[in-house]
This record gives structure tokens, sequence and C-alpha cells, in this order.
């Protein structure tokens, strides 16, 4: 009974509830022959799991054999602030179905994630400064020093001090962990895997062995300060982007995913997610449907995947405090939401969270595009205009154009040039060999057989 009192204690949201007198078949066997000196034993429950926190209750029932009968009920609450042990200092959790105790390394995780430790204040083992970049600590201390608008002036350590970024003892600064991954030279000397790694797949599912499918895999090290700025051109370069024209009429480049969500993404797995887990990176995949950002560390209690659009529970709060001075992140909780603004704008679906559970927990945040419509859509069009013979017979310019036309009601020759990077009679002999083909029409507003204006359009075959 202690080891599931343990178990729902740890086990979030909301802890669980535990039946005595059914038996494991669900016979209801009942509690009356437990006697008084049996109901008095289960009371005594709360020294064998002190930190516990549950009540109990008589629940009227007949038995299997139709007799009158009750069964102990026990209500136990999850407790977000601590990891609950039994008295033998064991500590369990519940995944699925199954009860499982936590090794050391998990009970610690659990910790860090509860409060109960924080692992970023921890000392780093690095020598200060040699093993820094000082000018990237000069430009946090710069502007922490205009966001406190402190009145006096202090040293670049007494400000690393105030920030929580290590400690003076007395004339020598010791940096921590968090100071580690915002501004050593290498944070890898400290967590192996303090990096992202960016990996894009053809198709919609991460194979392996001799089915693998990736076409793009890099690495991107580095301490904070510079790791983000890095990894955001290289992400951007393995993203797909669409042109269309605006109701300007002006041609637009649209990205497959709007950077802001995508780019919170990765800021948020930096800052939040677990560095006790020190040899796991953190992933960026893109595939063709789908944009997943992978970040070692489960949600941090009370946040679950239901309540992460209206929760600010950071597991790292004093590196995602210097984040902030940094511009790196808002520390308003308002990223996830910014996230959803900003794929609904593209009308896409809104970002989901799961938390995935594992033997080490990971939440992936993924982002879905439109693909199936917009590849079905183009489909459609393509098949009603063109053979696939008729398509490869045709110059690159001419393709480009048509393939252009699939995802667009009409283009005119400036726009055309403009698609193709070529000059304006380059890309009207290309239109004109396409309607020759009868592949696209004119149209002219004017109604003039000669219309300097008119545009074109694919045609109905």
């Amino acid at each position: 009974m202690a080891e599931y009192l343990s178990m729902w204690s740890n086990t979030q949201p909301h802890g669980g509830i535990i039946l005595v007198g059914i038996a494991n078949d669900g016979t209801i066997e009942g509690c009356k022959s437990l006697g008084t000196e049996g109901k008095n034993n289960l009371e005594k429950l709360s020294r064998l799991c002190p930190d516990a926190r549950w009540s109990s209750k008589e629940v009227s029932i007949t038995n299997s054999k139709g007799d009158a009968d009750f069964l102990l009920a026990y209500r136990v609450q999850y407790r977000a602030d601590k990891v609950v042990h039994t008295s033998g200092e064991q500590a369990f959790i519940r995944e699925g179905d199954d009860k499982l105790t936590l090794n050391e390394a998990t009970k610690r995780e659990l910790m860090i994630s509860k409060g109960e430790i924080h692992y970023e204040l921890e000392g780093c083992g690095l020598d200060y400064p040699q093993d820094f970049n000082l000018s990237e600590i000069n430009k946090f201390c710069r502007a922490f020093y205009a966001n406190r608008r402190l009145q006096y002036d202090k040293t670049r350590e007494e400000i690393l001090t105030l920030a929580k970024l290590g400690k003076t003892k007395g004339a020598d600064f010791h940096p921590n962990l968090a100071c580690a991954l915002l501004f050593a030279s290498d944070p890898r000397d400290v967590i192996p895997g303090a990096r992202i790694r960016i990996i894009k797949y053809e198709g919609a599912y991460e194979r392996f062995g001799t089915e693998l499918n990736s076409t793009f895999s890099e690495y991107v090290d580095g301490p904070i300060s510079k790791l983000i700025f890095e990894a955001r051109p290289i992400i951007a370069s393995q993203l797909r982007s669409f042109q269309k024209l605006d109701e300007n009429g002006k041609i637009r480049r649209v990205s497959e995913y709007p950077e802001e969500a995508w780019l919170e993404a990765v800021a948020n797995a930096v800052a939040h997610r677990s560095y006790n887990l020190k040899t796991q990176n953190i992933f960026v995949k893109i595939f063709d449907d789908k944009f997943v950002v992978e970040s070692p560390g489960g949600f941090v209690p009370p946040t679950t995947s239901y309540t992460v659009y209206n929760a600010h529970n950071p597991r790292n709060p004093f590196l995602m405090e210097a984040m902030m001075h940094l511009e790196l992140t808002f520390c308003a909780f308002e990223g996830t939401r910014r996230m959803r603004a900003a794929m609904e704008r593209a009308s896409l679906p809104a970002p989901r969270f799961v938390q995935i559970e594992d033997h080490s927990h990971q939440v992936h945040v993924i982002l879905e595009n439109n693909i199936d419509s917009r590849r079905s859509y183009v489909e459609n069009r393509f098949n009603r205009v063109i053979t696939e013979e008729e398509f490869l017979a045709l110059t690159p310019d001419e393709r480009s154009l048509l393939n252009y036309l699939m995802h667009i009601s009409d283009t005119n020759i400036t726009h055309a040039a403009l698609h193709l990077n070529k000059s304006w009679p380059t890309a009207q002999k290309a239109l004109l060999s396409l309607e020759e083909k009868g592949l696209v029409e004119a149209i002219s507003k004017r109604g003039k057989q000669r219309d300097s204006k008119k545009s074109y359009r694919l045609a109905q075959r």
C-alpha cells in the first residue's frame, strides 16, 4: 500500500485512487473480514509513506457472496513540490499500466523538475575566466545593468552573482552550470548533449538501417548566447517556401511554417530542457508534413500537454531569466500562445505538445503543415492540364512557370520574370510558348487582342 501511495503521489497531474477489497481478478471481496485490527493497521500507512497526502472513506457494496460489505477508498493527491518516498527510501511512479521503481537517476530528474534541486546552480568545474567568452559576458552585463536599473557601478563578477550565475568567494568567482551553458567557450565540456541536431527526412516518418531516409543532418554547438542564432539560418535553409500573389498583386514568398512559431519552439527547448540528462541532444526533425522539436525531460509539474498554453513553470528559472536579458526569451509565458497565433495566421493547425514516456521523458513540439491538401490540389490541377510526357518535353523555364501557375490563379509577364529571376523578354517567350502549346491561356481585362497588361492562367483542357 505504501508503494502505491508513493506511486500516485508522484504521478501527475491528479494522483489517483486506491480501492481495497477487490481481488486481482475483479472479484468484489469487501473489507468486512479485515476486522477492527486490520482497519487500524491500514490507518498506520502515514508512517510508511509520510509525505503522501491522502484521505480515505468506506464505500458500501454487496460482495461476491451477496452479503452487505464495504470497500476502503483512498484518494491520493499528486504532490508537485517534492518526490514522495516510502519509509524505505524507495519512490515509485505510474507509467501506462505499470508501477515503476525510480532509480537514482530518474529520481534526481523528478526532483529537479519539481524544484527540490536547482541543478542549474550547481558548480560547473570550469576555470573562470579562461574557459569563458568574456565579450558575450560583457554584453550580458551591460543588458542586465540597464534592465535592472542598477544605481551603482558593479564589477562583471558582481553582476554575474546578482544574476545567480555563480558565487563569489573571496577574490574568486565560481561560475555555475547556467553560466557555463550561456557563456562557456565549449559548454559540451560540462554537458556533452548541450547542442542542437537538425535532421531533414524524406517522407512523413523516420526510417532506419537500409531504409534510412534522412537527406540532411548537421549539429549546432556553442554557448546559448550564440546557439539559437547559429541554428536559425540552418533550419530556415531546410524549409520549403512557396510563392503567391498577395492582395496587391505582388509576389510574396511564404515559408512552409511561420518562423515565429518554429524559432520559439527551438528557444523553448533550449530554455526548458533537462540538462541533468547530460548526453541527450535537442533534435529538430523536418518531415514532409511536420516540423518536430524534441526536448530532453518531461513537462515540469503541474504543466501538462493540456495546460501548456496557460502555464509558466520553468525548469531552469535562472537560466531563462538570463536568456531574457539576452533577448532570447520574454519570461512571460506567452511564447506558446504566440506560436499558436502565428500558426493560426498562416492557416495551419495549432502546435501540438506531447510528452513521450520511454524510460527518460521527452517533450515533443509538433508543427503541422497543409501538405496533403496542397499536394492533392496541385496534382489534380496538374492532371487536368498536362500529361507527364508533355511536361518532360518542356524547357526548364516553361516547367517552372507551369508549376508556379499550379499554386496561383494567374500571372503576368512581369511577375513571371520575377519568379524566373530572368528578363522580361525571356519570361514573355516562355509564356507565349506555353500558350501556343495550349497549356496556358491569356486573359485580357481590357478585351483587346494586343494588351500589354494581360495575364496568363492554366488552360482548361
